[in-house]
């Protein structure tokens, strides 16, 4: 038949969607526990380790090899702060399938909001940051209407880096391989991406190239909210086709393997 009647009942599938919120949350709590259970002071980890990086990079680069950029502080925390969101997701998420085996095998749920709860534990630290910034602005009064765009940025980035993560943790269940590539890559990414230095000091014919990376287009928008920097309209198309490939690279893989994941992990 072309045409097919939906019989489905409405208050099952809102019983449905209510049931995996509940579960997403479970798992994002699971996360946290298993993170810091063991550890002296907690959840307080999720700000202490990217206050210390910060503060490291900014006495390196302010007291022992200065870098000229104004208001280093604030241009180190707008970089850092996404890409710990990036970074820590990412990492996290290659083996999450493969750690939560026993729970595939023997229940039946939407398999990504495995690595959506890793992303979304993540977020909360980035969250954080982001409140952070927002009091420091306040305080200072800088702060201005395009800062209010990283509002619906912080969504589409989550929503970006959920793509990679899910991607990543398909693909790991075949290709064991992805692991040590993908840690290779986040370190080589950390060093590629204008995070701690200037864009101005990489060199010309190098430029063009960077936006072959994936995270140095949302970067550079996400630090332009804060310190009213222009954005060429080359990095925004960059930065909604890198979301778009990786998005559609992500339910594609979903749609091959979901219905048989069981029978990858192990």
């Amino acid at each position: 038949m072309i045409f097919q009647i939906n019989t489905e009942d409405p208050m099952q599938s809102q019983n449905k969607f209510s049931h995996h919120i509940q579960l997403l949350y479970f798992f994002i709590l699971k996360e946290l526990k298993e993170r810091y259970k063991q550890a002296y002071f907690g959840f307080a980890w999720l700000l202490l380790v990217p206050l210390v990086t910060m503060g490291t990079f900014y006495l390196i680069f302010t007291h022992i090899f200065p870098i000229p950029i104004d208001d280093y502080p604030m241009y180190l925390i707008t970089g850092l702060s996404p890409w710990f969101f990036f970074s820590n997701s990412v990492s996290q998420s290659v083996p999450n399938f493969s750690t939560n085996a026993n729970l595939i095998r023997k229940t039946s749920f939407p398999r990504f909001l495995l690595p959506m709860a890793t992303v979304l534990s993540n977020f909360i630290t980035y969250l954080l940051s982001l409140i952070m910034i927002m009091m420091y602005y306040w305080s200072f009064e800088h702060f201005t209407i395009s800062t209010l765009l990283v509002v619906p940025l912080s969504f589409l980035f989550s929503l970006y880096v959920f793509s990679i993560s899910s991607l990543l943790s398909y693909l790991y269940l075949k290709y064991k391989d992805i692991k040590p590539i993908v840690e290779l890559g986040i370190f080589l990414l950390f060093y590629a991406t204008p995070l701690f230095y200037s864009l101005d000091q990489v060199p010309q014919n190098f430029a063009p190239y960077l936006l072959l990376n994936p995270m140095f287009s949302f970067i550079q928008i996400h630090r332009a909210c804060f310190l009213q920097a222009y954005v060429t309209p080359v990095i925004w198309i960059s930065s909604v086709l890198w979301m778009i490939f990786f998005f559609l690279l992500f339910a594609w893989t979903r749609m091959k393997m979901d219905k048989n994941l069981s029978d990858y992990v192990r």
